[in-house]
């Protein structure tokens, strides 16, 4: 993944201002180093697709679950729960936890290490009948559920760097056992939430195959809706499919409102104040790891952490009345996603067709009698942002926003005055490199009885990550390794 590249000197600076195209130099200390990191933070929040693909989150939002929502519970007891467990957002993600053995209906038969993913408290099948499966809960949240959301795939049990943001910062890189150890991490996060935090956040929210939350108190912030009894399914490879459907049903968002975030005050491992040394090779990819963060970079992320947290109590805090800067990062991707990769197909082959797409793209912008680049760069960057939004001094998602959205206008005005085809080309393949978004990964609509494949902890290849395709419930089976821990197969 390529950092942002343009020169900004300041985040206050990108107010009003109009970033140079690809190509230029930018001071280490830039505050908007990571700006295109995050752009697809805020742009993947909460949606199965582009938290797989950008697997190993940086970011801490607030979130709120609203009274009322329903969530779902797993397990082999009938009594309701009433400390700390986990919750899931999908009926189907929860089924599979309710069976005699627990944990996920792996795609291959050798998967299963230690207790990874059991329910945290529970254990034991069921002792009666061989045809049922333990208990679905269904609770209702009996009010506004606090929570903090640990974005990119938090809950995979890897040691990609999947948990780095509990492990070395939340926690503080205190006790680590090895990724298995999601009692101990649960329940430290739960005293943290309750000490440091003084009781603000009831829980965490993460994500692995389906959103989860981990809730420190059931009683104090649960109803029960229902209590069913399961049905135990001897059609595995069907079961397995129900539940990859159920996830994959999700790669868009949870839907419905059923939570809502603060984009306006995040705390993020790519905010370059930090400095902290993300990039590292890791099979071949760059991913970014917080394993190297310094003992003072740390503190200073959980102090951010904090600060946040602790004033989630004001209105303006609230998600609920955050600027939704994911809809404009949609309105983004979804003008520019498809024209970008036209603009690099050999469809356009001449410099005079590829200078035809790119006027045709920006021509809602320009004054044809009274032609300047600087007023039309700015016209179509601040095209999706309204007036009445944070500014990029007041909102650190606003200054991403605003910089990735000058970067695509200006990049394509200047490759549109190029004299070389080859040239021109080269400058808007270099922005895609950049921008890197997830939607480029996308299999299209697969045929009924397939889905949209790509690797979902525990699930998945390195071919599954790189190619994403539409299989079936046959092919899907057995597709394994990209989430092995090293030196295991």
């Amino acid at each position: 993944m390529r950092s942002l590249v343009l020169a900004l000197p300041t985040l206050a600076a990108l107010v009003g201002a109009t970033p140079a195209p690809l190509g230029s130099l930018t001071s280490p200390s830039d505050l908007t180093t990571n700006a295109n990191h995050v752009f697809n933070a805020i742009h993947s929040a909460l949606r199965q697709w582009g938290s797989s693909l950008n697997h190993n989150g940086m970011s801490y939002f607030l979130a709120t679950v609203p009274k009322g929502t329903q969530l779902y519970h797993g397990t082999s007891k009938e009594e309701p729960i009433s400390g700390m467990e986990w919750l899931a957002y999908e009926p189907e993600h929860s089924l599979v936890f309710s069976g005699r053995h627990g944990g996920p209906p792996p795609f291959h038969d050798n998967f299963r290490l230690n207790d990874q993913q059991q329910p945290l408290f529970e254990s034991g099948p069921p002792e009666d009948d061989d045809d049922l499966a333990g208990y679905l809960h269904t609770y209702c949240a009996a009010h506004p559920l606090r929570l903090i959301y640990v974005d990119g795939e938090a809950a995979a049990k890897s040691d990609k760097g999947t948990l780095d943001t509990q492990d070395y910062i939340l926690l503080n890189g205190t006790e680590k056992k090895g990724v298995f150890w999601d009692f101990e991490r649960a329940k430290g996060m739960c005293e943290l939430a309750a000490t440091e935090w003084k009781g603000q956040i009831h829980g965490i929210l993460r994500m692995e195959g389906g959103f989860e939350i981990i809730l420190c108190s059931f009683k104090d912030s649960l109803e029960v809706v229902r209590i069913t009894r399961a049905k135990s399914d001897s059609r595995l490879e069907e079961q397995k499919f129900d539940y990859y459907r159920a996830i994959t049903a999700r790669y868009d968002g949870v839907g419905g409102d059923r939570t809502l975030l603060n984009y306006d005050q995040f705390v993020t491992g790519f905010d370059a104040k930090y400095g902290i040394d993300l990039f590292r090779e890791v099979e071949g990819r760059t991913l970014p790891r917080l394993m190297n963060a310094t003992a003072k970079q740390v503190g200073m992320m959980r102090e951010d952490i904090r600060r946040v947290v602790l004033g989630m109590g004001t209105d303006v805090s609230l998600p609920e009345h955050s600027f939704n800067w994911q809809g404009v990062a949609d309105m983004i991707v979804g003008r520019y996603a498809a024209r970008l990769k036209y603009l690099v197909s050999p469809s356009l082959s001449t410099l005079e067709a590829f200078q035809r797409e790119i006027d045709s793209t920006l021509q809602p912008f320009i004054d044809y009698a009274r032609r300047n680049s600087t007023t039309e760069s700015e016209r179509c960057a601040t095209q999706f942002i309204p007036e009445t939004a944070p500014t990029a001094s007041e909102s650190m998602a606003a200054a991403a926003v605003s910089h990735v959205a000058h970067t695509i206008c200006s990049t394509l005005l200047s490759a549109s005055e190029e004299t070389s085809y080859e040239a021109a080309v080269e400058k808007v393949k270099e922005l895609i490199e950049y921008l890197d978004w997830t939607t480029w990964k996308e299999c299209g609509a697969c045929d009924p009885d397939k889905l949209c494949m790509l690797p979902i902890w525990p699930f998945g290849s390195l071919e599954d990550f790189m190619h994403p395709t539409c299989m079936n419930a046959t092919q899907m089976t057995g597709r394994r390794g990209y989430w092995r821990l090293w030196g295991r197969s």
